[in-house]
C-alpha cells in the first residue's frame, strides 16, 4: 500500500487486520502532526518495515506512531537509543529491564531512523517473530526523551 498526501497535515493512516508490512506512507510536507497506528505485529514486521517519508519531529508537528493497540498486558515500554545495527542488536540483547509477560523494548537507531520494536521482550529481533520494524526517515534524534515522544502507548 502506498499513501501519499500533500495537505496541512492532521491525517491519521490506521493498519488494520494482518497485512501492511512493507507500506510506503508519505504524509507529504505538513503542518499538523499526523498519527499512524498499527493495530497488529505484523503490520510493521521486522526485516520488512513500513517506510514513512515526511514524519516529523519537530516543536508544534510531531507526528505519532500509535502502537497502543498491540500494547500487550498494558506493557512497561523501555525506549533506547543505538547508533548502527550493531548498536541496536547490542541494545536489545543486554536489556536486562525485559520481562516477556510485561514489557515491550522500543530501539531507535541514530544512523538510519529505523525504530524497532521487541515486542515479546526475548531480547532478540527476529523476523516471523512479532518483532516490528518502522523506518521513520528520521535521523539524529539523541535521547530516549526524543524517541518516547513520537509515540502513543
Amino acid at each position: 500500500m502506498t499513501f501519499a498526501n500533500g495537505n496541512t497535515g492532521g491525517n491519521s493512516v490506521n493498519f488494520t487486520g494482518a497485512g501492511g508490512s512493507g507500506s510506503t506512507i508519505d504524509f507529504g510536507t505538513h503542518t499538523n502532526s499526523d498519527t499512524i497506528t498499527f493495530s497488529a505485529l505484523t503490520n510493521s514486521a521486522f526485516n520488512l518495515p513500513d517506510v514513512l517519508s515526511h514524519f516529523q519531529t519537530s516543536a508544534g508537528t510531531t507526528d505519532h506512531i500509535d502502537v497502543s493497540a498491540i500494547d500487550h498486558a498494558n506493557a512497561n515500554v523501555h525506549f533506547y537509543v543505538a547508533n548502527g545495527a550493531v548498536g541496536v542488536l547490542a541494545t536489545v540483547a543486554s536489556d536486562d529491564n525485559s520481562n516477556a509477560a510485561t514489557d515491550f523494548d522500543v530501539i531507535y537507531d541514530t544512523s538510519t531512523g529505523n525504530v524497532y520494536i521487541d515486542v515479546n521482550a526475548d531480547r532478540a529481533l527476529v523476523a516471523g517473530s512479532g518483532d516490528m520494524q518502522i523506518n521513520t526517515g528520521v535521523v539524529g534524534l539523541t535521547t530516549t526523551a526524543q524517541v518516547a515522544h513520537m509515540f502513543t502507548l
